[in-house]
């Protein structure tokens, strides 16, 4: 099952402190949830879709900055 994602235009987006990308295993890690409840966060609006990465789109990445304001409000 694929996430719902953002898209970047230009396939290339410049990381800076506050844009920290980080992959689904580091979600993982960092929430302790498992994958699949992750996806279902990010289909229920509970944490934004993740960033589609590369020109086939096949890579995501979620901004830290949005798992750690999720993280804060539960």
């Amino acid at each position: 099952m694929l996430l719902p994602t953002h898209e970047i235009s230009g396939g290339c987006m410049a990381e800076t402190p506050q844009e920290k990308l980080i992959t689904v295993a580091e979600v993982v890690e960092l929430t302790a949830l498992s994958p699949s409840t992750i996806r279902r966060l990010v289909k229920s609006g509970n944490i934004p879709a993740p960033i589609r990465l590369g020109p086939t789109g096949r890579s995501v990445r979620f901004k830290l900055s949005d798992i750690q304001l999720y993280l804060k409000n539960i």
